[in-house]
Protein backbone atom coordinates (compact mmCIF):
# COMPACT_ATOMS: atom_id res chain seq x y z
CA UNK A 1 0.00 0.00 0.00
CA UNK A 2 1.33 3.21 -1.41
CA UNK A 3 0.44 6.38 0.99
CA UNK A 4 1.60 9.78 0.13
CA UNK A 5 1.73 12.34 3.27
CA UNK A 6 -0.27 15.83 1.72
CA UNK A 7 -0.79 17.61 -1.42
CA UNK A 8 -3.08 19.99 -2.89
CA UNK A 9 -6.18 18.87 -5.30
CA UNK A 10 -9.62 20.40 -6.71
CA UNK A 11 -12.52 18.88 -6.43
CA UNK A 12 -13.94 18.33 -9.10
CA UNK A 13 -17.35 16.14 -8.34
CA UNK A 14 -19.21 16.46 -5.38
CA UNK A 15 -22.30 13.90 -4.05
CA UNK A 16 -23.36 13.19 -0.88
CA UNK A 17 -20.40 13.84 1.57
CA UNK A 18 -18.01 12.40 -1.00
CA UNK A 19 -15.52 14.28 -3.08
CA UNK A 20 -13.62 13.39 -6.77
CA UNK A 21 -10.69 15.55 -6.27
CA UNK A 22 -7.87 15.33 -9.08
CA UNK A 23 -4.34 16.26 -8.25
CA UNK A 24 -1.63 16.06 -11.44
CA UNK A 25 2.14 15.47 -11.26
CA UNK A 26 3.20 19.08 -11.46
CA UNK A 27 6.35 17.90 -13.80
CA UNK A 28 3.32 16.24 -16.22
CA UNK A 29 0.56 17.57 -18.46
CA UNK A 30 -2.81 16.93 -18.29
CA UNK A 31 -2.17 13.27 -18.92
CA UNK A 32 -1.10 12.61 -16.20
CA UNK A 33 -4.10 13.52 -14.28
CA UNK A 34 -5.27 11.34 -10.88
CA UNK A 35 -8.30 11.17 -9.78
CA UNK A 36 -9.44 10.81 -6.33
CA UNK A 37 -12.55 9.37 -3.79
CA UNK A 38 -12.36 11.64 -0.73
CA UNK A 39 -13.54 12.32 2.34
CA UNK A 40 -13.14 15.38 4.39
CA UNK A 41 -12.44 15.68 7.83
CA UNK A 42 -15.65 16.74 10.60
CA UNK A 43 -13.34 18.97 11.89
CA UNK A 44 -13.54 21.20 8.55
CA UNK A 45 -17.82 20.91 9.65
CA UNK A 46 -17.08 22.24 12.71
CA UNK A 47 -15.15 25.65 11.54
CA UNK A 48 -18.01 25.79 9.02
CA UNK A 49 -15.67 25.15 5.55
CA UNK A 50 -17.98 23.71 3.49
CA UNK A 51 -17.03 21.99 0.74
CA UNK A 52 -17.81 22.56 -3.17
CA UNK A 53 -16.65 21.80 -7.04
CA UNK A 54 -14.20 24.45 -7.98
CA UNK A 55 -12.42 24.37 -4.50
CA UNK A 56 -8.47 24.09 -4.08
CA UNK A 57 -8.14 21.14 -1.26
CA UNK A 58 -5.44 19.45 0.44
CA UNK A 59 -5.69 15.78 1.16
CA UNK A 60 -3.89 13.78 3.03
CA UNK A 61 -3.67 10.15 3.66
CA UNK A 62 -3.86 9.04 0.12
CA UNK A 63 -4.29 5.53 -0.90
CA UNK A 64 -2.94 5.35 -4.48
CA UNK A 65 -4.14 1.30 -4.64
CA UNK A 66 -7.64 1.93 -3.65
CA UNK A 67 -7.69 5.65 -4.97
CA UNK A 68 -8.92 6.99 -1.83
CA UNK A 69 -7.69 9.89 0.14
CA UNK A 70 -9.14 12.42 2.83
CA UNK A 71 -9.66 16.40 2.60
CA UNK A 72 -7.83 17.90 5.59
CA UNK A 73 -8.22 21.53 4.62
CA UNK A 74 -9.34 24.39 2.12
CA UNK A 75 -7.30 27.04 0.29
CA UNK A 76 -8.95 30.52 0.33
CA UNK A 77 -11.58 31.06 -2.42
CA UNK A 78 -11.35 33.42 -5.25
CA UNK A 79 -14.94 33.92 -5.54
CA UNK A 80 -18.31 31.69 -4.89
CA UNK A 81 -21.61 31.48 -6.54
CA UNK A 82 -24.57 30.10 -4.48
CA UNK A 83 -26.82 28.28 -7.09
CA UNK A 84 -24.86 25.72 -7.98
CA UNK A 85 -22.57 25.82 -5.92
CA UNK A 86 -19.11 26.03 -7.39
CA UNK A 87 -16.24 28.23 -6.37
CA UNK A 88 -13.10 29.91 -8.17
CA UNK A 89 -14.62 30.57 -11.12
CA UNK A 90 -12.78 32.23 -13.96
CA UNK A 91 -15.27 32.55 -16.74
CA UNK A 92 -18.93 32.26 -16.83
CA UNK A 93 -21.32 32.34 -20.34
CA UNK A 94 -24.20 33.37 -19.89
CA UNK A 95 -26.87 31.39 -22.87
CA UNK A 96 -30.55 33.80 -23.53
CA UNK A 97 -32.59 33.66 -26.13
CA UNK A 98 -34.12 36.02 -27.92
CA UNK A 99 -37.18 34.11 -28.73
CA UNK A 100 -39.67 30.86 -27.11
CA UNK A 101 -39.06 31.77 -24.22
CA UNK A 102 -38.39 35.51 -24.81
CA UNK A 103 -35.67 37.59 -23.33
CA UNK A 104 -35.93 39.16 -20.75
CA UNK A 105 -33.80 42.13 -20.13
CA UNK A 106 -34.30 42.22 -15.99
CA UNK A 107 -33.22 38.54 -15.90
CA UNK A 108 -30.29 39.21 -18.40
CA UNK A 109 -29.57 42.40 -15.96
CA UNK A 110 -29.44 40.24 -13.10
CA UNK A 111 -27.21 37.71 -13.97
CA UNK A 112 -24.96 39.99 -15.61
CA UNK A 113 -24.81 42.01 -12.18
CA UNK A 114 -23.63 38.65 -10.41
CA UNK A 115 -21.40 38.08 -12.69
CA UNK A 116 -19.61 41.15 -12.16
CA UNK A 117 -19.41 41.10 -8.44
CA UNK A 118 -17.96 37.72 -9.25
CA UNK A 119 -15.37 39.55 -11.12
CA UNK A 120 -14.92 37.10 -13.81
CA UNK A 121 -15.11 37.37 -17.47
CA UNK A 122 -18.37 37.18 -19.07
CA UNK A 123 -19.34 36.05 -22.48
CA UNK A 124 -22.95 36.87 -23.25
CA UNK A 125 -24.63 34.45 -26.02
CA UNK A 126 -27.81 35.06 -28.00
CA UNK A 127 -29.33 32.62 -28.94
CA UNK A 128 -32.38 31.78 -31.96
CA UNK A 129 -30.98 34.66 -33.80
CA UNK A 130 -32.86 33.19 -36.45
CA UNK A 131 -36.38 33.75 -35.03
CA UNK A 132 -36.44 37.60 -34.90
CA UNK A 133 -36.58 39.68 -37.48
CA UNK A 134 -33.10 41.84 -38.36
CA UNK A 135 -34.32 44.62 -36.57
CA UNK A 136 -34.83 43.13 -33.24
CA UNK A 137 -31.53 41.47 -33.49
CA UNK A 138 -29.63 44.86 -34.19
CA UNK A 139 -31.48 46.64 -31.26
CA UNK A 140 -30.81 43.70 -28.81
CA UNK A 141 -27.07 43.76 -30.42
CA UNK A 142 -26.62 47.72 -30.06
CA UNK A 143 -28.65 47.49 -26.76
CA UNK A 144 -25.80 44.88 -24.78
CA UNK A 145 -23.21 46.91 -26.70
CA UNK A 146 -24.21 49.78 -24.77
CA UNK A 147 -24.21 48.10 -21.27
CA UNK A 148 -20.27 46.92 -22.61
CA UNK A 149 -20.81 43.58 -23.98
CA UNK A 150 -20.30 42.19 -26.96
CA UNK A 151 -22.86 39.40 -27.32
CA UNK A 152 -22.50 36.39 -29.94
CA UNK A 153 -25.13 35.72 -32.05
CA UNK A 154 -26.23 32.21 -33.09
CA UNK A 155 -28.40 31.02 -35.62
CA UNK A 156 -29.48 28.26 -37.67
CA UNK A 157 -29.39 29.70 -40.29
CA UNK A 158 -26.63 31.81 -40.80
Amino acid sequence: MVLIRQIKGLVTKKFNNFFYVDISDPQNTEEARLRLLCKSRKSLYFKNQFIVVGDQVIINEIKLEEKTAIIEGLFERKNYLVRPSIANISDIFIVISLKDPLLDLSQVNMFLVNAEYLKVNVSLILSKCDLVSKNTRNFFNDKFLSWGYKPWLLSMNE
